[in-house]
């Protein structure tokens, strides 16, 4: 159970933009915006502002470094918290960060599901996102920029 709420809230935090980059892109053609954490997993719409797209791979490999980052604050945690084995305030600091966690988690993958493109189109790949070759093929340069908290 423990394994399964870990997996639950990092696909939250790989979802979010909690921590992350944004990639703007300008050049003649209109371009999207991109954004990572660490990777590259969610682009906007050229046709709608409340639309995002995101890319299969990069969901994934954002899902496998959060749940190793926040397995290890787990592990620390515990570690630290078995030192203060009759410590009734750090259990419930831990049963409210928790809570805390879960509800960001849902919340996070509740908006991403609102927010998610219109379905697969035919000359997209929703398996991986290369900004660098459509920033060349459409004549454009990105810029990347730190995001902390939805900024």
């Amino acid at each position: 159970m423990k394994l399964f709420v870990l997996l639950f809230i990092s696909l939250g935090f790989s979802l979010s933009m909690i921590i992350g980059i944004s990639y703007s892109c300008s050049g003649p053609e209109m371009l999207p915006e991109y954004f990572a954490s660490p990777f590259v997993f969610k682009r906007t719409s050229l046709g709608s502002s409340m639309e995002f797209f995101y890319s299969i791979t990069g969901v994934l490999a954002n899902w496998f470094c959060w749940t190793i980052a926040l397995f290890l604050i787990q592990f620390l945690y515990v570690k630290l918290l078995s030192s203060f084995q009759n410590s009734i305030v750090f259990k419930r600091i831990n049963r409210i960060l928790l809570v805390i966690a879960i509800t960001f988690s849902i919340l996070s993958i509740a908006l991403s599901m609102l927010e998610l493109g219109r379905g697969f189109d035919v000359h997209s790949s929703y398996w991986h996102f290369d900004i660098e070759q459509e920033a060349k093929d459409w004549g454009g340069v990105c810029k990347s920029k730190m995001i902390l908290f939805f900024e």
